[in-house]
C-alpha cells in the first residue's frame, strides 16, 4: 500500500461519528466490498466456486484483505475500510540460496473498480506463467503432449 492510502484509510476526517467495525460487521459499505471482491476472486478461482478454499479473507482495522497463494507466490488484495482504494501485493515464498529476506513487489492499485481488478488479475497472471524452453514447434504438431490426448 502507499503510506497516502494508509494515512486516509486511518483519518475520520475530524468529525465525531464513529468509525465503522469492519469486523463486527452487519451489512452494508464493506460486505458488499467483499462480495464484490470474491465474485472477481471466482473468474481466477479454479472452475469458478469454493473461493474460501483458494483464498483466506480476512478484516483488520483498516483493510478487507484476502491472500491467494500457487506454488511460488503469495498474493495479498487489500481493500480500504475508509476510502474508495484497492490494492494489491506480491510476494515469492521460496528464498534463494543466500537469501534472508522474501522478494516482492507492488502490483497495481487504484480504485475499488472492475478496471483495477483487471489490471491485478492480469498483473497475476503475467507474473505465473512460465517461459517456454527448446525447440520451437508448428503449434499444430501431434507431438506436443499439451495438444495431444
Amino acid at each position: 500500500m502507499n503510506g497516502e492510502a494508509d494515512k486516509l484509510a486511518r483519518d475520520d476526517g475530524g468529525g465525531d461519528a464513529p468509525l465503522p467495525d469492519p469486523v463486527n460487521s452487519t451489512g452494508g459499505f464493506m460486505d458488499s466490498k467483499e462480495s464484490q471482491l470474491r465474485e472477481w476472486l471466482k473468474e481466477i478461482i479454479p472452475f469458478g466456486k469454493m473461493v474460501d478454499g483458494y483464498c483466506l479473507i480476512k478484516w483488520d482495522e483498516s483493510y478487507l484483505r484476502a491472500r491467494l497463494f500457487t506454488k511460488n507466490y503469495i498474493y495479498q488484495l487489500a481493500v480500504a475500510t475508509l476510502v474508495d482504494y484497492l490494492g494489491a501485493t506480491m510476494v515469492c515464498r521460496l528464498a534463494r540460496a543466500g537469501e534472508d529476506w522474501l522478494r516482492g513487489r507492488d502490483l497495481p492499485d487504484g480504485t475499488f473498480s472492475t478496471e483495477t481488478w483487471n489490471r491485478i488479475k492480469n498483473a497475476i497472471i503475467s507474473n505465473e506463467l512460465v517461459r517456454v524452453i527448446g525447440q520451437r514447434e508448428n503449434i499444430n504438431s501431434t507431438r506436443s503432449p499439451v495438444l495431444t490426448g
